[in-house]
């Protein structure tokens, strides 16, 4: 997976879609997840970071992950390689 070539991410959490239109703003924790999917962490990576970054149970960290996951996939700002 990886961010849609054709989104434009800011360093404070706003995505423009050049071929949409669309715009989105995501809070911190959307944003850093959008970095660790721009730096080609693998799913468990993301997990492990989380985590540790957030100080919460990694099942959780893995089951709120795959959810907003989705939800980005849905949007299109995401897409499968």
């Amino acid at each position: 997976m990886k961010v849609d070539p054709n989104i434009a991410l800011s360093d404070t959490g706003f995505l423009f879609h050049a071929s949409t239109g669309d715009s989105f703003s995501v809070n911190p924790t959307g944003l850093r997840i959008l970095q660790l999917v721009k730096s080609s962490k693998t799913v468990e990576e993301m997990v492990a970071v989380l985590a540790e970054e957030y100080k919460v149970d990694p099942e959780q960290a893995e089951e709120d992950l795959f959810d907003y996951l989705q939800y980005l996939r849905q949007l299109k700002i995401l897409i499968d390689e």
